[in-house]
């Protein structure tokens, strides 16, 4: 079973407990949600990615829901989760449906 981190907030930043590169791989390639559950974001932690990644809260609800979104949008949403969790999320790891971009991993 892959270890599930949990998120404490401290002066309005979220802390995400990190997990080792063996759960990583075990991931495969996630999707936005499940990114989600898997470090438990709350409510308030999703809120500081979308500030941290300056997108509209709107954005992380349409990632959550595995709505396409815009490239520079999800690009900037993973850097900001990248930066919270201290893995590289990006578009090539991960099920992030993009406005425009058919899926390669659903292609092959």
């Amino acid at each position: 079973m892959i270890g599930r981190p949990s998120v404490a907030r401290t002066n309005s930043t979220p802390k995400v407990k990190h997990m080792c590169n063996q759960d990583i791989r075990a991931l495969g390639n996630p999707d936005f949600y499940n990114l989600c559950n898997i470090y438990r974001l709350d409510f308030y932690a999703l809120l500081d990615i979308a500030a941290i990644a300056h997108v509209d809260v709107v954005v992380i609800y349409e990632m959550y829901l595995s709505t396409p979104v815009s490239f520079a949008d999800a690009t900037s949403v993973l850097i900001a989760l990248a930066q919270l969790t201290g893995h590289g999320w990006t578009l090539d790891n991960t099920r992030i449906p993009v406005v425009g971009i058919s899926s390669r991993k659903a292609d092959q």
